[in-house]
């Protein structure tokens, strides 16, 4: 089974079973949690802020699973003030240079400024985001391109990998800046 396809079950499986959850726990006296809330949350495509869209719905249930939406916080206002932490791009990769912020997206797309011409063991990759990578592997590319667009993704132990379009190869980066 393909990874991707793992990922749509799995989340799909996470939805029954808060709905399921939510339906026992929300008796006829109580607000229900609008269908539209819990829509949004699963339309959203990133992992990261999918996740913090359903806790900011999950916090209003409260310690003793009671639905208590506070006056002063609706749950639009709750989802507005959790998903732009976790999408914020400027986030990806911060951890490492010393940023304690959010996490970020799993992954960031962003054009090369200037020239391409490969990596060698070394390669500073400056972005158009005002990010700037260094290559963290000794990988050797080579390959020319004019400002070419690469896509940085989270791997695993804290990692991330750099590729370029029009590859299929990656090497793994370290943002310095």
């Amino acid at each position: 089974m393909q990874p991707a396809r793992n990922t749509t079950r799995i989340f799909a499986i996470f939805c029954a079973g808060l709905f399921a959850v939510l339906g026992a726990t929300i008796s006829s006296a109580q607000p229900a949690i609008p269908a539209a809330d819990l829509a949004r949350c699963a339309a959203i495509a990133t992992d990261a802020v999918r996740l913090a869209c359903f806790d900011a719905l999950a916090h209003e249930l409260g310690p003793e699973g009671n639905l208590e939406r506070a006056a002063s916080e609706p749950a639009n206002e709750a989802l507005a003030t959790a998903m732009p932490e976790a999408e914020n791009e400027d986030a990806f990769g911060a951890e490492l240079i010393g940023d304690s912020r959010t996490r970020g997206p799993d992954e960031i797309q962003s054009r090369l400024i200037g020239e391409f011409t490969g990596w060698r063991g070394n390669a500073v990759f400056r972005l158009e985001n005002g990010q700037v990578w260094r290559q963290a592997d000794s990988d050797r590319l080579a390959y020319a391109a004019d400002s070419p667009l690469v896509t940085i993704r989270r791997g695993a132990f804290g990692t991330y990998r750099l590729t370029v379009e029009g590859l299929n190869r990656s090497t793994r980066v370290r943002r310095i800046e």
